[in-house]
């Protein structure tokens, strides 16, 4: 999956893991706080007629919305249930001076506001799914910012198509792109010109930036581009991945004779990533190869049989299902389904609106 596209591949395990906290904690909270949203109500209601009824509103000749707002706060915090206090709480306003108004009638003023707190009460179906609604909208709107932050640079290596690490998609010409992992160029769909054989060597390989590089014309009927070596091609298509000073490649992509198929005396760590490298390609290249439509098989590699995993290798049936599953969400669908629910959210506040009014 991650050879075809990583960026999308990042973004389905990202998925996965947001629809399973989602599903889990946030739904468990989401029925929490409709369930605490009708206790609210009726306490709120209880109260206010409770301080109204023992006097203890009475006793302040100069009672203003905050006043009253903080003796229903002081009442709320004495409830057993702690979380439902402390929501109770929570909800209660508070106004600006200007609108901190007097409140000469405070029997009136209670009269009211029980009516309106009964009326949410007898219409709490619409709220609870006004309350849905809204936490949709707020979920997906952390999860399009959770996106924005893990994303990162979505450009990919012109040779072994794997992606930038930077954290920032507009770095350049500050900063040119950077992978501190390479792969074989055959994950990215490079071929052998001749016999459009899988191109299996280390992207970092002197070998591979020496190679002579052609791609189709930009526009039917053009000329065919050519390059005589891979360095030449990044200059002329892919300056962004070269240093903007030096017009070579940085320390993490330079060419090195220790990443050649052949060295003997490599580091051990260069020696496990071209390994990991052979492993992934012997089981992955059936299914590639029904991405790639115009690379041919090469059976003959004498390390496909080391490496590959008899039960556990990718067939060729397989690329569809995989190919469906990468994009079966994507960061484009996610954004519209977040605009599709604020609009869903606002009919439903004007909705619900209307029916109180």
């Amino acid at each position: 999956m991650y050879a075809i596209d990583p960026t999308q591949y990042l973004f389905m395990e990202f998925h996965k893991e947001w629809e399973t906290f989602k599903t889990g904690l946030v739904d468990q909270y989401c029925q929490e706080l409709k369930n605490n949203f009708g206790t609210c109500l009726r306490l709120a209601e209880t109260r206010l007629r409770d301080l109204l009824a023992s006097g203890a509103l009475e006793a302040s000749s100069d009672m203003t919305m905050n006043r009253l707002s903080q003796q229903l706060r002081e009442a709320c915090e004495e409830l057993a249930d702690e979380a439902v206090a402390s929501v109770l709480c929570s909800c209660l306003p508070s106004f600006p001076a200007d609108a901190d108004w007097p409140l000469n009638n405070l029997q009136q003023f209670v009269q009211f506001a029980s009516v309106e707190l009964q009326r949410y009460r007898a219409n709490m179906r619409q709220t609870e799914l006004t309350v849905e609604r809204r936490m949709e909208v707020e979920i997906a709107r952390q999860k399009a910012n959770c996106w924005k932050c893990i994303c990162g640079c979505t450009a990919r290596c012109p040779g072994c198509g794997t992606k930038c690490n930077l954290e920032h998609e507009n770095h350049w010409p500050e900063r040119p792109h950077e992978c501190r992992r390479h792969l074989y160029p055959a994950f990215n769909g490079w071929q052998k010109q001749e016999g459009r054989k899988p191109f299996l060597l280390h992207c970092r390989a002197k070998a591979q930036w020496q190679i002579a590089r052609t791609r189709p014309p930009i526009e039917p009927g053009g000329p065919e581009r050519y390059w005589d070596n891979f360095q030449e091609m990044l200059e002329d298509e892919h300056p962004d991945w070269l240093d903007p000073t030096t017009h070579g490649p940085l320390p993490s992509m330079e060419p090195l004779i220790e990443y050649e198929e052949d060295c003997s005396d490599a580091p051990e760590h260069i020696q496990r990533e071209i390994e990991e490298n052979r492993r992934a390609w012997a089981n992955c290249k059936d299914a590639l190869l029904e991405h790639f439509t115009s690379m041919a098989d090469d059976p003959d590699i004498d390390w496909l049989d080391k490496f590959k995993r008899e039960g556990g290798a990718l067939e060729p049936e397989d690329f569809v299902s995989i190919r469906d599953e990468l994009f079966a969400v994507t960061p484009l669908e996610s954004l519209e389904v977040l605009d599709g629910n604020v609009v869903g959210y606002e009919d439903a506040y004007d909705e619900q609106s209307m029916l109180m009014a």
